[in-house]
Order: structure tokens, then sequence, then C-alpha cells
């Protein structure tokens, strides 16, 4: 049974699922030097390997591992990070939060 999709609102962002309107952020994150060292965003960027990356997302909440989503500057109207909430220790009674933005 897969995770519900949720999204959250604020007056300054919004945390929806990843769609392929975020390929620039992607692009943009895996020039990054540290982004890549530490996700699954690719190295080396292609529209292929970004729309993997956002399709590997949209697969965690369908495996049940947990939420990946997008944050949003809402000023922008433009994807400027990613936020997950891994669920695959909770039998363990541990969940991880975890994030990365664009500068």
């Amino acid at each position: 049974m897969a995770l519900s999709s949720i999204t959250l609102t604020s007056d300054l962002i919004e945390l929806r699922p990843f769609s392929s309107s975020d390929l620039a952020l992607i692009e943009e994150a895996a020039a990054d030097a540290h982004i890549p060292l530490i996700t699954t965003v690719p190295t080396a960027f292609s529209e292929r390997d970004g729309l993997a990356f956002i399709a590997r997302q949209a697969d965690r909440m369908e495996t049940e591992a947990g939420w990946s989503l997008a944050i949003v500057d809402r000023s922008q109207e433009r994807a400027v990070g990613q936020i997950g909430l891994w669920l695959t220790n909770l039998h363990h009674g541990r969940a991880e939060l975890g994030y990365w933005v664009v500068e």
C-alpha cells in the first residue's frame, strides 16, 4: 500500500511532490560540490538522469520508504531544494529527516 501524497503550503514555501518541471533544480543540484555526494542527485546532469531522479522520489512513496518533496520558494515559484522523511527504520523506532537546498 503506497503512502498518500502530501503538499504543505505556507506564505513562503511549499513542500510538494517532485514533477518534471523541477528538472532545472536537479541540474543546478548536480553542479553543486556537495549535494551529489550525499544524495542520489546525479553527479553529471542529463535530462534522462534528472527524470530518473524525479521518478525515484515518487517511488519512495509507492514503496512506503517515505516522502521526498520539492521545496518551492513561493515568491519565485521555483523549486529550490528537497526535503525527505524516511520511514525505512520505523520498525526500529526511528525515522530520518533530511534536506538540501541549492545556493
